[in-house]
């Protein structure tokens, strides 16, 4: 594992006295894996901006782990920036589908995650286009990231179907994801836990 040092000094301080600061950041698909797991953790708690925190880092711990892109791009929807939640989902699904992907948390969620995967960051993108039409506030995007996160937790049509009831009086989201829904029918249609 590599390891990357970045230094500054301080030599404005009224006593002539230098002082440097360190910050010591972990290289490589360990420390990245770490650092999306805290990412993908702060964004089930709805702590979108610190995600974004997390998964930078992770990013910047390995630049080839696709998991963390596609997280980020989750995180970037939930904040509202849409042209950034697109870049990293279309590098998260150019990634997934050239089996950039962490081994170990894929083959620890079963055979079907890397097209669940996929599915995924293909409706983060639809939902993104449509956001950019129409920005969302923050505390919007959270609840967007919410309901897209709900329906991709289905375990069944039913439940999907109950899911999208359920946000029908979320005004402005739920008119968003319905018009994703209608350009990318797609990846919207009853696909069980995807």
């Amino acid at each position: 594992m590599a390891f990357l040092l970045f230094g500054g000094l301080n030599t404005h301080r009224p006593s002539g006295i230098i002082s440097a600061s360190y910050r010591l950041e972990v290289k490589g698909r360990k420390a990245a894996r770490k650092r999306a797991r805290a990412g993908i953790d702060l964004l089930l708690e709805d702590r979108h901006p610190e995600a974004l925190t997390q998964l930078n880092r992770a990013i910047r711990a390995d630049d080839s782990f696709g998991e963390a892109y596609l997280a980020r791009s989750v995180a970037h929807l939930g904040v509202g920036k849409t042209t950034n939640a697109l870049q990293d989902a279309k590098t998260a699904i150019t990634m997934l589908r050239d089996g950039q992907l962490d081994e170990l948390a894929w083959n620890a969620i079963g055979t079907d995650a890397v097209p669940r995967g996929i599915i995924a960051a293909s409706r983060v993108q639809c939902i993104a286009s449509e956001v950019g039409k129409s920005p969302l506030t923050p505390d919007q995007g959270a609840l967007m990231v919410r309901l897209l996160r709900e329906f991709s937790a289905a375990t069944d049509c039913e439940q999907a179907q109950k899911t999208l009831e359920r946000w029908e009086n979320e005004g402005r989201v739920f008119s968003i994801l319905d018009r994703a829904r209608a350009s990318c029918p797609q990846i919207w249609t009853c696909n069980p836990a995807s």
